[in-house]
């Protein structure tokens, strides 16, 4: 199956890139089975095989990684605005399903932007293919880490403590990436939105809203 993740290489990037820009150029031998002689399928003719020798130059695969990397870095610079967009989509799907509990409506949420500008495999005019895996894989990271500042930046340790046990119930998708799964972030932040209201009766009678710590984490990823 295709991979979609973060943890692909066994190495750091840059350690990776390094060890083939000084790599030395190898030489693969390459066997292919050669065409049967006489009658197709005759289990009596023997399969014979052609052998040939190619050279592998590790430095120019490293160098073209490197101008294919500049492309997708562009790539996310410009997708990233569309982090805004899909907050607000996911507010207004949030709002409408609010709404429909409460109506017993049939009316469907709208898309995701995500799923409008930038599909898995985009049919659409792009540098680099699997632009819009690249952008799911950058909206679950950005929504990592903006939980992450939520979390650090919480004014209550009762908060602080809620938010941590709610990402090791809920968020481990986001760094387990050995099954490829899409919108991560986002049924991260549905399931936190979803999630009853807590409150803490002892010392501050603090109560944890989480749909406004979602709001919170929004911000935090724009």
């Amino acid at each position: 199956s295709r991979y979609h993740g973060f943890r692909g290489l066994k190495l750091p990037w840059r350690d990776f890139l390094l060890a083939l820009l000084k790599d030395q150029p190898h030489s693969v031998v390459v066997k292919k089975p050669a065409r049967k002689q006489g009658t197709p399928g005759n289990p009596f003719v023997a399969q014979k095989f052609f052998e040939y020798t190619e050279q592998v130059q590790p430095s120019a695969i490293g160098r073209r990684l490197m101008i294919v990397r500049e492309s997708v870095a562009s790539e996310m610079q410009e997708d990233m605005r569309l982090i805004a967009q899909e907050n607000e989509r996911i507010l207004e799907d949030y709002k409408l399903n609010s709404l429909r509990s409460s109506n017993t409506t049939n009316e469907k949420s709208r898309s995701s932007v995500s799923d409008i500008l930038c599909d898995h495999d985009p049919a659409f005019n792009s540098n680099t293919p699997f632009r819009g895996g690249t952008f799911d894989l950058l909206s679950s990271m950005s929504t990592y880490f903006a939980v992450r500042i939520c979390a650090a930046e919480s004014p209550s340790q009762r908060e602080k403590e809620w938010l941590e046990s709610f990402i090791s119930d809920k968020g481990d998708r986001f760094m387990n990436d050995a099954v490829p799964r899409y919108y991560t972030g986002r049924k991260f932040l549905k399931l936190l939105m979803e999630s009853p209201p807590i409150l803490f009766t002892q010392s501050s009678n603090l109560r944890r809203d989480p749909e406004a710590f979602s709001t919170s984490s929004f911000v935090a990823v724009e």
